[in-house]
């Protein structure tokens, strides 16, 4: 069995035993490195069985796959996963957003309404890599967000409307 079919057969358990969680998982290639976030922090944080069936896991993963690292994280790591490759408890439209193809020189709207004109897009960062004419940092909303909408996300292209001619 790969590291990857182990781990979806073991969230799936997971998620069969423990139904009130979320779980996403994101395999990340350039560190060998499986990243399952599991919300909320709240339902696990004092569950004794829980925790314990985490553990088994990770014990168990190191031994059968020493050369790759799984890392568990919930609400507030500073790890985030960043592209879900596999999803479990989540709404279909948690999941898909509409996929914005920003281009330089366009207005866009973020999640609080403010118009904001994209002048360039850096390269420094992948996370929120257009830059507005403030100097703001913004991302698309076409990745995996999942709830964590902020404000930073632009969601729609701003199209002034016409001003209609009252004469």
């Amino acid at each position: 069995m790969k590291s990857k079919e182990y781990i979806e057969n073991k969230l799936n358990e997971l998620f069969t035993k423990f139904g009130d969680i979320k779980i996403r998982y994101e395999y990340r290639a350039n560190t060998c490195s499986h990243l399952i976030e599991v919300i909320p922090f709240s339902f696990f944080d004092k569950n004794e069985d829980y925790m314990k069936l985490e553990a088994n896991i990770e014990d168990e993963f190191e031994s059968l796959f020493p050369d790759e690292s799984i890392i568990f994280i919930s609400e507030g790591s500073l790890s985030e996963i960043k592209r879900s490759d596999f999803n479990l408890g989540y709404a279909a439209e948690d999941l898909i957003e509409e996929v914005l193809n920003l281009e330089v020189g366009k207005s866009y709207l973020n999640r609080e309404g403010d118009v904001v004109k994209i002048v360039r897009k850096g390269f420094h960062s992948t996370t929120y890599p257009y830059i507005s004419e403030e100097g703001e940092f913004y991302r698309s909303n076409g990745n995996y967000l999942l709830g964590k909408k902020n404000k930073e996300d632009l969601i729609k292209e701003f199209k002034p409307q016409k001003k209609k001619d009252t004469k």
